[in-house]
């Protein structure tokens, strides 16, 4: 099973595919129709490919026209696994982009959303102080 609002460290091979409603502070909605999900592939045993299409966003602000979002994917390598009896554990390191291939509004209107904006902000924002917080510990 797949999580909803983050990637999990394990290898899945599966075709996955969101719908959202992301409501923004200034009472519009914007649909997103593919959530940027789309094939996960395992070529090889450690390696895990996502290629996600690019979404539909359909919005219901007249100023903003509807068209597809931008092309992204996702590389997943397993460095080590163990099962319960050694230790229950599992290590992936992660590489992901999301190169600019849509129309400027469409591709802009993914981080107007309130919604998605403070999800990249905490993940963001944890990335950092985790290397902050490292930083003290570590020299």
């Amino acid at each position: 099973m797949t999580p909803v609002a983050t990637t999990t460290p394990r290898l899945d091979q599966e075709i996955h595919f969101d719908t959202d409603i992301l409501r923004q502070s200034n009472g519009f909605t914007t649909d997103d129709y593919g959530g940027s999900k789309g094939f996960e592939l395992i070529p090889a045993e450690h390696l895990q490919v996502n290629v996600n299409p690019p979404p539909y966003l359909a919005h219901d602000e007249l100023e903003v026209p509807d068209g597809f979002g931008d092309f992204s994917f996702l590389v997943k390598y397993r460095l080590v696994a163990r099962n319960e009896k050694s230790g229950n554990y599992v290590m992936t390191v992660f590489l992901a982009g999301s190169p600019p291939t849509s129309s400027a509004p469409s591709s802009a209107s993914l981080f107007r959303s309130p919604v998605k904006r403070r999800a990249a902000e905490a993940v963001f924002g944890t990335m950092r102080s985790k290397y902050q917080f490292s930083r003290i510990l570590w020299p």
